[in-house]
């Protein structure tokens, strides 16, 4: 008894001490390093502990926990006074160099050379962040030294020209004046003229309707036409309103030594300009509504309409009211309007601008004559949900995924920060998902005070409106000739290279820590008359991880049913709670993409106490699958339909897709049978609208997937894979033997017939999008090649060759390349020209000729292609069924490993010619906008509709078209310059097919926010 109640006396003690004001031990703790506590909040992650730099104001959370992954985070109240985009601008220029490490490529060094997982920054509507996340203790304190010195000391104070070259620049071009910048072909993407020209008008004349030019409206990201008038004074004025230390918010998280933390950041806030905090100020009132439903652009030849529907949202730190109107917008949009509209696209339209979370929907592509229904039912659904609420099945659905969608943690943080001054306002927002599903009342509220309320808007723009374009300069000859002057010495600047004595100057990883063999769990295996066993022993894994593989024998012309089966079996577990998935798997051998061993998967991963459970219901369904239903397969291929309209909206998709019909057998399977593969295919969606035009078929297709299941369910070359602790590997083992032995006799044969291949390369045509250009180029190995040297090489590339070239000079998005068994990959997103592009792919090998690295710069690109090896390989090397059926072995991933160790400057070089040879195979997959389209001179094979998909051969104007003879195309005439097209590059996608992923949640674009700016 006196043992419990001392006990209790301590829980109180612990309690008490948890909410206590901090005392003169917490003072002594951080005051050696210049900050003061101010408050510790304990949570279920660690504790939070508030520090104020005392010098310079600056905060700092700290959340002390022995988490192995190490972040960082700097970020700054930047609330936009205009939609010119001085924050964004800011975003990009402050991490081109600091006086301390004076590299102007100092992003494309630092992602290619540390191991980081994030390095990254991000404007958000009224802060601005910039963000490391690495497992290496000295990978950490090096990326957050040269953070900090590059936001509190950047070049750009000193340096216009990174103004010019990261956000908005003219330049002399072919006799006149043209804009550029990084910043400025990110925006541009979003005035091109295509058919969302209404989705972008209805999101941003709600916000027009609401906040008139209140904050709310206003762009931090930046606009088109504001940010042509932006100038290099009016992004420094902003940095110096906000760029203070008392201004700051400093987020450090992660196993660290904090002593030495604080040490360093009191370095840098200490020579830092104190300066006064800013006032920060949000114009955010909703303007009442005179007229709640309001109609544009409506002429004669009006076919559709976007329709659009907002509310005035509760202030960003009222967390109840903002989770509970998350759930109610996504009730009223994926569930119940594209339910009653299912041939439209929805999109999510939201932000917290001027502290106000403002989140509505749109319904795109209505039919004209359905407008005035589709604004009924929208407010009918608002009356039955006030009346009603939202039925508390479907409530707990959505409040589970809001709790999987939030990026819980850094973004809370700053959030309430930015809004609240206080870093921990926001972060008991779990909690109060959790308690909202007992909250009926709420829904019925909010849903009420929609219906009713003065500050709500709808919104109908009628589509096929053009867009104005970007007004191009008008100057004097005076001003053209200034121009072509500026231009010629800021293309001089940019086309000096980093000396290598600055490079030197940046911190560095040493090779030596990264010579040891990262893989060391033990895999065993096992065969028994029901199957071979294979275990990847991890008695450390919070998942227990499982597979079982039935070799099937694939036809061409059943791919498609494969996927179906995996698909609706999957849907079918979903809804039966099952925590398991089907999927197709080609199973290519180790070297050999055009060996196929394909079988039919199903396994998942589960927390090990739940492991026997969800075998044994796995186990039931494949006794009895439920393959009887023509209702439910009905429902599904309906809404299966819907989700593949929206996925194929993206051209990247279309492009994507036949860059895999061009692959090898291994890519052509994947993309006959995407089940599990995020961008699934053309063929599958013309498959399933096929079926779903024919529902007096239904009961045949459901025969035909029990007769595909009923072949794969044999007794005969069985595979099982399993990883985790050796007791749970025995309960799954006893599980599935049972079932097993069971089975009747097969003959174990896996086979995969001859999947035809695509078109060499191909160019996707889009107006139903707004897009950028983006463009792909593979090139086929045509005999042995150094691989180590070139994983190196394209961490080489990246960073000193494709970034330079295509983003610096040129304005593209990102670019990158890779490398793997079979060939290479070079792609480019941005509104820089096909052709342009394709150029800059072609000078890769001169370029490698030339190339010089100091042997400190070659271990970091090391360091770097290791840590890509090693992320590659970790799925590979810890699924031991997969490694033992592709016959690599684990001796084969040591010896890659460590010859990536030994690389030398000469082996880099020696791969010059093997890049022309490659670059001239012109394996090219491009995809632009309708009158990009027009200017591309590049032969492509043929030419594809984003649209439909449809796709039209490019005849040769070289060849004589005489009387009955049959033009040849490019594709059946350049055969023989091509290498050989029946070995192509291997998408490493391909790995994913046995992975199953629903295409539901937020499949819809977004309209707003407008995407945060990534680097």
């Amino acid at each position: 008894m006196m043992k419990k109640r001392l006990l209790a006396v301590l829980l109180c003690a612990v309690m008490i001490v948890s909410f206590l004001p901090v005392g003169a031990g917490a003072a002594d703790r951080f005051g050696a390093y210049g900050f003061t506590e101010e408050k510790v909040q304990k949570r279920e992650e660690g504790a939070y502990h508030l520090l104020r730099h005392t010098a310079s104001g600056a905060q700092v959370l700290w959340l002390e926990n022995d988490g192995e992954e190490r972040s960082f985070a700097a970020g700054f109240r930047t609330p936009p006074k205009d939609s010119m985009g001085e924050n964004h601008v800011l975003e990009h220029a402050l991490l081109c160099g600091s006086e301390k490490y004076p590299v102007r490529e100092l992003m494309h060094v630092l992602a290619n050379t540390s191991v980081a997982d994030e390095l990254n920054a991000y404007t958000s509507d009224d802060f601005t962040c910039y963000v490391v996340r690495t497992k290496n203790e000295t990978d950490f304190y090096n990326l957050s030294d040269v953070y900090m010195s590059s936001v509190l000391f950047p070049l750009l104070r000193t340096e216009p020209n990174i103004f010019k070259q990261q956000g908005i620049r003219l330049e002399y071009v072919d006799g006149k004046a043209q804009y550029n910048g990084i910043v400025f072909s990110e925006l541009k993407l979003r005035s091109l003229d295509t058919n969302e020209n209404s989705i972008d008008f209805v999101s941003e004349q709600m916000y027009r309707n609401l906040y008139g030019d209140g904050t709310p409206t206003l762009a931090s990201g930046g606009a088109i036409p504001d940010i042509l008038n932006l100038t290099y004074d009016d992004v420094m004025r902003v940095y110096n309103t906000y760029y203070k230390p008392s201004n700051m918010l400093i987020y450090v998280a992660g196993e660290q030594d904090i002593s030495k933390t604080l040490k360093m950041l009191n370095g840098y806030l200490s020579k830092a300009d104190k300066g006064s905090a800013p006032e920060i100020e949000f114009d955010s009132a909703p303007i009442e509504q005179t007229k709640s439903v309001q109609e544009y652009n409506l002429t004669a030849s009006t076919k559709t309409v976007d329709i659009g529907f907002m509310m005035h949202g509760p202030d960003v730190l009222d967390l109840k009211n903002v989770e509970a109107w998350n759930a109610l917008v996504t009730y009223l949009l994926e569930i119940k309007m594209q339910e009653q509209f299912p041939d439209t696209i929805g999109y999510s339209v939201g932000g917290m601008g001027g502290g106000i979370y403002n989140f509505g929907i749109i319904l795109a592509g209505v039919p004209v004559e359905q407008k005035d229904q589709a604004v009924q039912a929208f407010q009918k659904l608002l009356d039955e949900v006030a009346q009603n609420g939202i039925p508390s099945d479907c409530l707990n659905k959505l409040l589970d995924q809001q709790k999987t969608w939030q990026q819980f943690g850094r973004e809370e943080i700053f959030t309430g920060f930015a809004y609240g001054g206080d870093p921990l306002a926001c972060i008991d927002r779990l909690d109060v998902i959790d308690a909202l599903k007992t909250d009926t009342q709420i829904y019925k509220t909010l849903a009420a005070e929609w219906r009713t309320g003065k500050y709500q808007t709808t919104v109908i723009s009628g589509n096929g409106g053009a867009k104005p374009g970007i007004p191009e300069p008008k100057l004097t000859d005076a001003e053209l000739q200034q121009v072509k002057r500026d231009t010629e010495a800021f293309n001089a600047w940019i086309g000096t290279p980093d000396s290598p004595e600055n490079i030197a100057k940046l911190p560095q990883l040493s090779l030596a820590d990264f010579s040891e063999n990262t893989f060391a769990l033990e895999q065993k295996s096992e065969t028994t008359p029901e199957a071979a066993w294979y275990h990847t022993v991890d008695t450390d894994a919070e998942q227990a991880s499982f597979s079982l593989y039935f070799p099937i024998e694939a036809k061409a012309d059943d791919l498609a049913a494969w996927c179906l089966l995996a698909e609706f079996l999957n849907d079918q577990m979903e809804k039966g709670n099952i925590g398991a998935y089907f999927g197709v798997d080609g199973n290519a051998l180790y070297g050999d993409a055009e060996t196929l061993a394909p079988a039919l998967v199903a396994g998942g991963s589960v927390a090990p106490a739940e492991l026997k459970t969800q075998v044994d219901r796995l186990i039931k369904l494949l006794g009895a699958p439920p393959l009887q239903d023509t209702s439910a397969l009905r429902a599904f291929l309906t809404e299966r339909k819907k989700q593949l309209k929206a996925n194929f909206s993206n051209p990247f998709q279309t492009e994507y897709g036949l860059r895999l019909l061009a692959s090898t057998q291994s890519n052509r399977f994947l993309s006959g049978a995407p089940a599990g593969f995020y961008g699934s295919s053309r063929s599958y969606q013309a498959f399933v609208e096929k079926a779903v035009d024919a529902p007096e078929k239904d009961e045949a297709l459901l025969a035909r997937l029990r007769g595909l299941l009923g072949d794969a369910l044999k007794r005969g070359g069985v595979v099982t894979n399993f990883q985790g602790s050796e007791t749970d590997y025995r309960t799954f083992q006893a599980a599935a033997k049972s079932f097993l032995a069971g089975l009747p006799e097969g003959s174990g044969v896996s086979s995969c017939a001859f999947l035809p291949g695509g078109w060499p390369s191909a160019l996707v045509v889009s107006n139903g999008t707004q897009d950028d250009n983006h463009v792909m180029i593979d090139g086929v190995y045509d005999g042995p090649v150094d691989d180590a040297a070139l994983r190196v090489l394209g961490s080489v590339l990246g960073a000193k060759y494709l970034m330079p070239e295509l983003r610096d000079k040129r304005g593209a998005y990102g670019t990158n390349i890779s490398f793997d068994a079979h060939g290479m990959t070079m792609a480019c997103a941005g509104g820089v020209p096909v052709d342009e592009v394709i150029a800059v792919y072609k000078g890769v090998g001169a370029y490698v000729r030339g190339l010089t690295l100091s042997d400190s710069e070659l271990n970091g690109y090391i360091i770097g292609a290791i840590k890509e090896y090693d992320e590659e390989a970790s799925w590979s090397r810890g699924n031991a069924a997969a490694l033992a059926r592709s016959g690599k072995t684990q001796a084969d991933f040591e010896r890659e490993r460590a010859a990536l160790m030994n690389v030398t400057l000469d082996d880099l070089r020696a791969c010059a010619d093997l890049l022309d040879r490659m670059t001239a195979q012109n394996r090219v997959f491009a995809r632009v906008n309708t009158a990009e389209a027009k200017g591309v001179q590049f032969p492509f094979a043929c030419r594809a509709d984003a649209d439909t998909g449809r796709v039209r051969p490019m005849l040769r104007a070289d060849l004589p078209q005489e009387g009955a003879k049959t033009p040849l195309t490019r594709a059946e005439s350049r055969s023989a310059d091509c290498g050989k097209l029946d070995r192509p590059v291997r998408c490493r996608a391909a790995r994913t097919a046995a992975l199953y992923r629903r295409f539901v949640g937020r499949a819809f674009a977004l309209a707003r926010p407008r995407p945060a700016a990534r680097l």
